[in-house]
């Protein structure tokens, strides 16, 4: 969906290679994997990488991100901050990326659920670059589609993807035979699913939050 990424995972996401990457010109970044708040100290609140790896609260104001247009936190609880004190209130993940520059940060409130959130983001994503929706109207969109959508929806949607990872060349890249394979598992188990709304309910969709200009 991108041109020129830059994709580090398992092993590779270490702090250092993660803070180096976040200091080149790239004006993305997208995380997907584990995320938690510090109730005690706000500002040890973190992006979990690489083994015991931490990208903290307190590190992440000490970068100058003024070059990102988004950061993308699809993991869980991003959003979350203290409202017990005065102090700690406005003190998280989103804050700390508001402080480094940033123009906007999508977080979550609540732990996400992988396949709904794999979804909702393809579809955001699609919706501000490609059919050029502003960055709070695309999300609103994908969570209102992701909301109403069916099982045939659904899975119209996912065989549309597999076609085209599968069209995309001869020889399929790991990534490409890593998510070809997710989306048909996802499509097979929609016929497990009761509600022919799978995603209606609020806690797939609503936890996504945008913050910034």
């Amino acid at each position: 969906m991108f041109a020129n990424p830059t994709r580090r995972g398992e092993n590779a996401a270490t702090l250092d290679e993660v803070t180096r990457l976040l200091q080149q010109q790239h004006n993305i970044f997208h995380f997907t994997g584990h995320g938690s708040y510090d109730f005690d100290n706000p500002q040890q609140s973190t992006l979990y990488l690489s083994d015991t790896h931490r990208l903290t609260v307190k590190q992440i104001f000490q970068l100058n991100l003024s070059n990102y247009k988004l950061i993308c936190l699809s993991a869980c609880e991003t959003a979350v901050t203290d409202k017990q004190t005065i102090l700690a209130e406005y003190v998280g993940l989103i804050s700390g990326f508001m402080r480094a520059r940033v123009g906007c940060v999508v977080s979550t409130l609540w732990p996400v659920q992988s396949g709904a959130s794999t979804l909702l983001m393809i579809d955001f994503y699609r919706r501000w670059r490609e059919d050029g929706d502003s960055l709070p109207v695309a999300l609103a969109n994908s969570q209102k589609w992701l909301q109403s959508a069916t099982r045939d929806d659904l899975a119209a949607w996912y065989q549309r993807e597999i076609d085209k990872i599968s069209e995309n060349s001869s020889e399929l890249s790991e990534v490409e035979v890593s998510l070809r394979r997710f989306f048909k598992s996802n499509q097979q188990n929609l016929a497990k699913m009761e509600s022919d709304k799978p995603y209606q309910h609020p806690y797939y969709w609503a936890a996504f939050t945008l913050t910034g200009l």
